[in-house]
């Protein structure tokens, strides 16, 4: 008799996009036919218990070939208290060891493969009997050098050099099926150039989430916002890499003719307590200054429904992220809604918003270039129509068939 397939997809996350996807592999398999083959595949998920409780009507649906594991809290206590990386992935790894023993995996699906990249390279994954997948989400070829500062550049020459000896190693495992490198066709093709003796990079569109859900909640209701100002929008876990602090000081340099038509909305939760200050601070300064501004921050973890609500009431998203050079899953909350994107003119995205005309692209290092393009869009706003095929091509359920069936 044939042994079915097991796979076992894994999560040690469970933020925004990682709820996301695991939402979407969820709901495709729900969504096929049921086999009464004894060879059909079989799919089990490892994942946080946040991930379970958010996702808690899909996750009671699952059953037959379809087993949902929960990360146990000694599990995920033990992860998250590891004195250093190197010690949280070798803790992972043990901990992946038991699941793949103890349910006979022969596929593994990293569903944020970054980190695990030498893990893969270990005996344990290079079995003959264990195929392993995953998405890279920050491939070294789009990390730039930085050539005007000779201790800049040796730091960033080194990280580069790091991360490409880490898809190197992962690329000595035989038993690497696929790896995926999100809304990025030219990494994707430069790294199966570098890692020649294994050519696993395969470019996979970021899905673009597709909701039906209410329409009773009001952003400019809940956040007492005036019907004559526009809207922009930062959404996601807020840390260094978002930029707030240089979109405050942005929204500052604006014409002040124009502060009665801006609405800055800061949606989501800062864990660092020293940048959170920094922020509120800042605004406390730019209120005091500029009275007839509106800058509202919203410290928390939002509902789905308030988070689809947010992207198609907002009129511009903000992602000029510092130091990001990879795709963002805002792009795909934004296209859904036909938002305007203000983006970097770095990497991915800038590639994205110019090729598609999503939006405009600044110097995110620059608050007076973030400025330029708050100004231009509240004297001629945009209107912004995604085009169909790239709304059809980032279709969840394609995203999932491929991670699923390739």
């Amino acid at each position: 008799m044939i042994q079915p397939s097991t796979y076992l997809i894994y999560d040690s996350a469970s933020s925004g996009h990682h709820t996301e996807f695991i939402e979407y592999l969820l709901q495709y398999l729900l969504d096929q036919p049921k086999e009464s083959t004894p060879n059909v595949k079989q799919y089990i998920f490892l994942i946080p218990a946040k991930i379970c409780i958010t996702l808690k009507e899909l996750v009671a649906q699952a059953k037959g070939n379809i087993l949902i594991l929960s990360i146990s809290d000694e599990e995920q206590n033990r992860i998250d208290t590891a004195t250093n990386r190197r010690k949280r992935i070798a803790l992972e790894g043990s901990i992946l060891r038991g699941y793949i023993q103890a349910y006979q995996v022969n596929h593994i699906i990293f569903m944020a493969l970054d980190s695990y990249q030498t893990l893969v390279a270990q005996w344990v994954f290079t079995r003959p009997q264990l195929a392993v997948s995953g998405i890279l989400f920050m491939p070294s070829v789009r990390m730039p050098i930085n050539k005007n500062n000779g201790l800049y550049f040796i730091k960033s020459f080194l990280e580069k050099l790091r991360d490409t000896f880490k898809h190197c190693c992962m690329g000595f495992n035989k038993n690497l099926k696929n790896v995926y490198i999100l809304n990025d066709e030219k990494s994707a093709a430069k790294l199966n150039q570098i890692v020649f003796w294994n050519k696993k990079f395969v470019h996979l569109p970021d899905p673009i989430p597709i909701r039906s859900v209410s329409k009773a909640w009001i952003l400019r209701g809940y956040y007492n916002i005036e019907a004559d100002r526009k809207v922009f929008l930062c959404f996601g876990s807020i840390d260094k890499r978002k930029n707030i602090l240089n979109i405050l000081e942005a929204v500052s340099l604006v014409p002040t003719a124009l502060h009665s038509e801006i609405a800055l909305l800061i949606l989501g939760k800062c864990s660092d307590k020293l940048l959170q200050k920094q922020i509120m601070d800042k605004i406390d300064t730019i209120k005091k200054l500029y009275p007839h501004l509106n800058i509202i921050i919203d410290d928390r973890f939002l509902l789905i429904e308030e988070m689809e609500n947010a992207f198609e009431q907002s009129d511009v998203v903000l992602i000029p992220y510092l130091g990001f050079y990879f795709s963002s899953g805002l792009l795909g909350h934004a296209a859904k809604y036909s938002k305007y994107i203000i983006t970097s003119n770095k990497g991915v995205m800038s590639d994205l918003v110019e090729t598609y005309h999503l939006g405009t692209t600044v110097n995110a290092h620059s608050p007076l270039s973030i400025a330029q393009s708050l100004t231009n869009f509240i004297e001629q706003p945009q209107q912004i129509d995604f085009p169909k095929t790239f709304i059809e091509t980032h279709n969840p359920t394609y995203f999932a068939n491929q991670l699923l069936n390739s």
